[in-house]
């Protein structure tokens, strides 16, 4: 029923949908990381995943909503490690350097789900992607399933 109502509001006509962001995701206390993925993904017909980060968490922890806020970069590590355990990689916690309760989160909540078809549950996209316009970047419209526009001025560009 949850569900149902969920399609209704969102997606009435049962047409492609996306546009969901949500940063608090992955991070304790919320650790059902798969299973928020699994129901967003039954919400639409074409569902697409796209775990968008830094590059480095180098980077992460040095903008500014990050290192003013105390504990904030301990809840980036979680993430990033939930994120890259949702996506396969199976060091990453020992990675991120997590151990007792958080190591333990993370393994519970963030574990990959099947996706049943040839499109890929999720892929992991960068700031620094979009900036240089790279082949990651391109990678992303194809995920999606879009037509990449042609002119990709703007924040690309030197005058923009």
């Amino acid at each position: 029923a949850e569900k149902a109502l969920a399609r209704s509001v969102l997606n009435p006509r049962g047409r492609g949908c996306w546009g969901f962001k949500e940063i608090g995701h992955g991070r304790p206390p919320r650790m059902s990381f798969s299973r928020d993925v699994a129901f967003l993904r039954s919400l639409c017909a074409r569902p697409r995943v796209v775990l968008h980060t830094r590059r480095n968490i180098a980077d992460e922890f040095s903008s500014r909503i990050i290192s003013q806020g105390i504990g904030r970069a301990h809840l980036t590590r979680v993430q990033w490690a939930c994120f890259e355990t949702f996506l396969g990689n199976r060091s990453a916690v020992a990675a991120h350097g997590l151990n007792g309760s958080d190591a333990s989160l993370v393994m519970k909540g963030c574990q990959p789900i099947a996706g049943g078809a040839a499109v890929p549950v999720a892929i992991s996209h960068t700031l620094e992607d979009y900036v240089e316009n790279n082949v990651n970047h391109d990678k992303l419209w194809a995920y999606l399933g879009l037509k990449k526009p042609k002119n990709s001025t703007g924040i690309h560009s030197e005058a923009g």
